[in-house]
């Protein structure tokens, strides 16, 4: 199975004494400068300018590739910019913040190796924790500067992609995963530390993810101070022992434990310290530094939006998977507006308020009974048509049809009838017909096998993975949590200990029909073969008999050579004289 690196791209913009200037940083990219005010920030010849309107931002879509090409492919374009496009709105109805932001979609590449995709924002040099211009200018409402993007991303077109909202092939990388993961590097998740701790944006100036990174042995804080500064070692930065120590991200993870962060040996620029540890996420997540073909990841994991909260989007919810969702609403006319609402039921939530056509959540902690069924009731403050859908763990979102509000003083009841997701149900990949045979393996040595466990269902699958049988064992994952569509990667391993056969069976539990199982079998072998006699007449062996075996053989030979010549000499010589009492070696 090919698993490539999903890398973010760093953008950094630094203010020089004599001039205020953009610098732009990445791992995939050269580094640029541009001098604030003098150029508009641009790498290629512009060319679709689109806005999309979601409930919650508006995005200005700048598309920078040449007719034919990427997102303006001739048959595939219109499908690349749609799957942009459902990653957008995902990622919006999460955040669940109003505002715009730009984002600058750069030349498309078209290579089979590198990384899939990359994306960033910009930082001022101005020293402390930042999360970037994308969460200023929606947080504050300002953009930060007039001619620069607050998100600047490229897609490499150069792989098998699945661009279709459908569940992507076994071979084909999932574009719409890839896209969610590459846009919440856009909004703040990465990291401005290079190989030393040192920043890559400018001195102090650290990302608000930095900030809750720490060394698990010993909870040693990496980032911190004012201005910050790096704190470890450059050996803390490739040690696989750092996590996030953030609240929201812990309790949402819900594992007992901090969720780590990459941090593998050697650094790597662009992935290290800006994703979780891949493989060692239960349940897997949006945020791990590498997709396999074949998955299907369109939705945040717990950790993912807790992590989100914790950058400072304290209003974020979890939404409908990005391709699957109700879509915007259409105007009804002039003087009235058309909207998705949105609801996530839980003990308590946000009320809803409806201002201008777009539907946002303010903190009033109204109360709704926490299932998939139920009324909400609002006094609305604007006039006009709305369309209402809701979501909630396990259920489906559903469509409640448009209703019109002539009169503002009027109180309008919203009915939430949900459809339930399928029930959870495990799908294992290989699964065998009947036995996995491993081959064989020599003795001290292991042969390791991937398995892809999926929820190919509904609701949620908790379940482990075991064997049994001599020689056979769980080399990684043995228990997993998976969400609608989640997956993740268990690996068996066989480790014969002496040459035989062996059999065994794995199970993997979970989901609504019951366990997955299925024979395992493998063969040891000697890590060193018996000794051969020699064979007939005109063959040749080489001796692999002890050093003390070789030695008798020599003795015995010259014994017998001496016992001959001695036979030879006859009464010259007599047995037994000379202290040669029938011995030919001492």
């Amino acid at each position: 199975m090919t698993i490539l690196l999903v890398a973010v791209a760093v953008f950094s913009w630094a203010q020089p004494a004599a001039a205020e200037s953009v610098v732009f940083v990445g791992p995939h990219w050269t580094v640029e400068r541009f001098e604030v005010g003098a150029l508009k920030f641009r790498t290629g010849t512009p060319g679709l300018y689109k806005v999309l309107t979601t409930p919650n931002i508006t995005f200005d879509i700048v598309y920078e590739d040449n007719v034919g090409q990427g997102f303006f492919h001739t048959t595939l374009g219109a499908q690349r910019q749609a799957r942009l496009e459902d990653a957008l709105l995902y990622v919006s109805n999460v955040v669940n913040l109003t505002g715009q932001l730009e984002v600058r979609v750069e030349p498309s590449l078209n290579v089979a190796s590198g990384t899939l995709a990359s994306a960033g924002t910009f930082f001022s040099a101005a020293p402390g924790f930042t999360n970037g211009t994308a969460f200023t200018r929606l947080s504050t409402g300002t953009k930060p500067f007039v001619s620069f993007p607050e998100i600047r991303m490229v897609a490499n077109f150069g792989y098998n992609w699945n661009i279709s909202t459908a569940a992507p092939a076994s071979n084909q990388f999932d574009f719409l995963t890839v896209l969610v993961h590459e846009l919440t590097h856009g909004l703040g998740f990465l990291s401005l530390s290079n190989d030393s701790g040192a920043s890559l944006a400018a001195s102090g100036v650290y990302s608000k993810l930095d900030s809750m990174i720490v060394r698990l042995t010993g909870m040693k804080v990496m980032f911190s101070g004012t201005p910050p500064s790096f704190k470890g070692t450059a050996s803390d930065l490739r040690s696989n022992d750092l996590a996030l120590n953030a609240v929201n991200a812990t309790a949402l993870y819900n594992q007992g434990l901090l969720p780590g962060i990459y941090a593998p040996n050697p650094f790597s620029l662009g992935s290290s310290l800006a994703h979780w540890n891949t493989g060692n996420i239960v349940g897997g997540a949006i945020m791990e530094h590498a997709f396999p073909t074949g998955l299907m990841r369109r939705q945040y994991a717990p950790v993912d939006l807790g992590a989100i909260r914790d950058l400072g989007y304290t209003n974020a919810v979890q939404a409908d998977p990005a391709g699957e969702g109700e879509g915007e609403g259409e105007g009804e006319g002039e003087g009235e507006a058309s909207t998705t609402v949105r609801v996530e039921l839980r003990d308590s939530v946000s009320a809803l308020t409806i201002k201008n056509g777009v539907v946002r959540l303010d903190p009033t902690n109204e109360t709704f009974a926490n299932n998939g069924n139920g009324n909400y009731t609002r006094t609305v403050t604007q006039t006009g048509t709305y369309k209402v859908a809701a979501t909630a763990t396990g259920y489906k979102a559903a469509q409640s049809g448009n209703f019109s509000v002539t009169n503002v003083t009027t109180q309008v009841t919203i009915p939430l009838q949900m459809e339930p997701f399928p029930a959870a149900k495990i799908g294992v990949t290989p699964t065998p017909a009947a036995t996995y045979d491993f081959g064989t393996a020599t003795v001290g040595a292991v042969i390791d096998a991937d398995f892809a466990v999926a929820n190919t269902g509904g609701g949620q699958i908790s379940g482990v993975a075991s064997v049994s049988g001599t020689g056979f064992q769980v080399a990684s994952n043995p228990s997993y949590v998976l969400a609608q569509g989640g997956q993740t990667k268990v690996t068996l391993r066989f480790a014969p200990p002496n040459e035989a056969g062996f059999s065994g069976s794995v199970t993997f539990t979970g989901g609504s029909e019951g366990p997955v199982t299925f024979s395992l079998a493998g063969t040891g072998k000697s890590a060193t073969p018996p000794p051969s006699n020699g064979g007939g007449c005109g063959s040749i062996a080489p001796d692999r008999r002890a050093p003390a075996d070789r030695l008798a053989v020599l003795c015995l030979i010259f014994g017998l050579m001496l016992l001959a010549a001695r036979r030879r000499e006859g009464a010259r010589r007599p047995w037994g004289l000379g202290g040669d009492s029938g011995s030919a070696c001492r």
